[in-house]
């Protein structure tokens, strides 16, 4: 009896290719099914995501645009930390500013694809982790514009 399982006899492979209708047949219902899905999904109906989205978003263009449009006019030292005792410490370059910024947008990439992922499951802590970060970038585009309102305005 295994014998006989086991034998499937093979398809024919004749080299016809596939009709170019069924290749678009099959985009077209991809296309349809991620419509759905997006119409579905409950976490872009959800006002503090987009909220909290969008608040963060804004953060990062105005640490960028102070960045792009007011770096030259920065003095090649800047006290951008507060707590060291020693000034020397305190005291660090003014392109240290684009790496704050690419921490600000790592940061918002890791919380924004956790808070996607949990956001079935948990979602007031995924609302929560949106809100903590817009906190944390707020906070530092404070700092920003404090370090940029000393030396340029």
């Amino acid at each position: 009896m295994l014998e006989h399982e086991n034998n499937q006899e093979e398809q024919l492979d004749l080299g016809f290719k596939e009709p170019f209708s069924n290749k678009l047949r099959d985009k077209k219902y991809r296309a349809k099914l991620f419509f759905v899905k997006l119409r579905t999904n409950s976490l872009l109906k959800n006002p503090a995501m987009w909220i909290f989205t969008l608040l963060s978003v804004s953060m990062l263009l105005i640490q960028h645009h102070y960045y792009t449009n007011y770096l030259d006019k920065l003095p090649s030292k800047i006290p951008l930390f507060d707590t060291p005792e020693n000034l020397e410490l305190r005291l660090v370059d003014s392109e240290y500013l684009f790496t704050v910024f690419l921490f600000c947008v790592f940061l918002f990439i890791i919380s924004f694809a956790l808070s996607i992922r949990m956001f079935p499951k948990f979602r007031s802590l995924s609302i929560m982790i949106l809100g903590n970060l817009f906190i944390g970038i707020f906070l530092i585009t404070v700092a920003y514009v404090k370090i940029f309102g000393v030396y340029v305005f």
